[in-house]
């Protein structure tokens, strides 16, 4: 392994250490980091989850049934159970299609009681209850005076389900060009909520008389332990024009002493309990006496029965076109598909390591691939061997000159590399230097050059000539002891 591959290795491992400790640090159990979002779930301790608030809501009836719906209301809520019963909700919106409205409508209507908790309601649930109450009752329809359904009402031949059957009340049948818009508010779908002006603190109190307690309770909106600015939601009431006595829509309690935030409206031979305010039943302020009483308060208007709490419709699903504009993503509390892979331990370290898998596929795959460089073997200096192979080509040939110029050629090139000496001096200058750097004596040397000239100043070698300057060459490779 090289130092290159071992660095690498070090510094991948390194990083999966550091993830491993960060990952621990935002999970680990028990941990004192705290969440301040708005979650809304039941099983959640941090300050804006419902874990206390579904703790005491099944202990308020100790000697009814509390259940959790397993799945959606179409599904999973009975549409008339045998015995007086209640629905609860509580979260920023719930996603209800319009077989969960129609369902949720029928279940009310029947005589029993649905508790929401919530900044939104889908646009199919708010068009029934405006409708219930835009269009004028037929005279037989009214209830008696002290609220009890008149002998016409509890007709069987009246279809309950036909109240839930148009949902198409467009916002401009219930307004007037001279009506002043409310300043700071804003009106969704039907005129059913509003948006109070954006506040840290708000003030929260019981209006109806059956409730002993008729003290304020103002809570203040923290974010990461400081206060923060907040949308605080209000019912607008006058979308109910055509009541049918005056227990039909009662205002239960308000915000700031002005706007509705807690109502009952009554819908078929049962009542929806309304709240816009699901922040108030959260864990952070139910630690606080105020916010127990007002809970308690709150509780009081659910009639004694078996509870079903809806935890399903809190998240996020695909909805009909009609129940998708229901859900306006800002300040709704919205919920997307990986907030619930998120939310399970074991689905939330799955989509870590495919993460991590994958970023360590780029780190390895991502490096340039090419197939192995072979190894080469070194080049060797055949030069020398080059001119022997000529020489004994030029032997064959009988051309005794020719030879002897190529064994000069090896000679003067033993010393330009062997000795480092300048072969381009004249001859007197040369043979000092080759017998001072080859330790060879002057009359070795000399006969090389004299027969070399001899050679070189002839046109016709013989062979005798080649061979006395072949001995003189021999000699001198023997005197300093080199390869010929």
């Amino acid at each position: 392994m090289t130092n290159k591959n071992t660095k690498l290795y070090l510094g991948i491992g390194a990083l999966l250490l550091l993830l491993v400790f960060i990952f621990y640090y935002l999970y680990k159990p028990n941990s004192d980091k705290l969440n301040w979002s708005e979650n809304y779930k039941q099983t959640n301790k941090d300050p804006y989850g419902l874990h206390i608030a579904r703790q005491l809501l099944a202990a308020n009836q100790p000697d009814k049934t509390f259940s959790s719906l397993k799945g959606t209301l179409a599904k999973n809520l009975p549409a008339d159970p045998k015995n007086t019963a209640n629905y609860v909700f509580m979260g920023a919106s719930p996603y209800f299609d319009t077989a969960d409205v129609k369902r949720l409508l029928t279940f009310v209507a029947n005589g029993n009681t649905a508790f929401l908790a919530t900044k939104n309601l889908p646009k199919s649930l708010r068009d029934s209850l405006v409708k219930a109450y835009t269009e004028p009752p037929a005279p037989e329809e009214y209830l008696t005076e002290d609220g009890e359904p008149s002998n016409a009402t509890n007709n069987p031949d009246i279809n309950v389900d036909s109240l839930a059957a148009d949902f198409a009340v467009k916002e401009s049948e219930n307004k007037t060009d001279d009506e002043p818009e409310p300043a700071k508010m804003t009106f969704y779908s039907a005129e059913l909520f509003i948006k109070n002006h954006i506040d840290t603190t708000a003030t929260f109190n019981y209006t109806h008389p059956k409730l002993h307690r008729k003290q304020a309770f103002r809570y203040t909106f923290l974010q990461n332990r400081r206060a923060d600015e907040y949308d605080w939601y209000g019912f607008d009431t006058s979308v109910f024009p055509h009541q049918r006595n005056k227990n039909d829509l009662l205002t239960l309690g308000t915000i700031n002493d002005s706007t509705a935030c807690f109502i009952r409206l009554r819908y078929g031979t049962g009542y929806f309990l309304l709240h816009t305010s699901p922040l108030l039943f959260t864990n952070y302020y139910l630690m606080q006496r105020d916010g127990v009483d007002y809970l308690q308060n709150a509780l009081q208007y659910l009639p004694d029965g078996d509870t079903y709490w809806d935890e399903p419709s809190k998240t996020y699903r695909n909805l009909d076109d009609d129940d998708k504009e229901s859900h306006p993503e800002v300040g709704m509390g919205y919920e997307g598909p990986f907030d619930y892979l998120l939310s399970q331990p074991a689905l939330r370290w799955a989509f870590y390591l495919l993460w991590i898998l994958a970023i360590l596929y780029l780190l390895f795959r991502s490096k340039r691939r090419q197939r192995p460089i072979p190894v080469l073997a070194e080049n060797a200096n055949t030069s020398i061997e080059f001119v022997q192979n000529v020489a004994r080509l030029y032997f064959l040939k009988q051309d005794h000159k020719k030879i002897a110029q190529q064994k000069m050629k090896v000679f003067m090139h033993t010393l330009r590399d062997k000795y480092k000496l300048p072969t381009h001096l004249p001859k007197d200058e040369l043979i000092p230097l080759i017998v001072e750097k080859t330790r060879v004596f002057d009359d070795v040397i000399r006969p090389i050059f004299s027969q070399s000239e001899f050679i070189a100043y002839n046109t016709t070698v013989s062979q005798n000539d080649l061979i006395e300057l072949h001995n003189a060459l021999d000699q001198f490779y023997q005197a300093a002891k080199m390869p010929k």
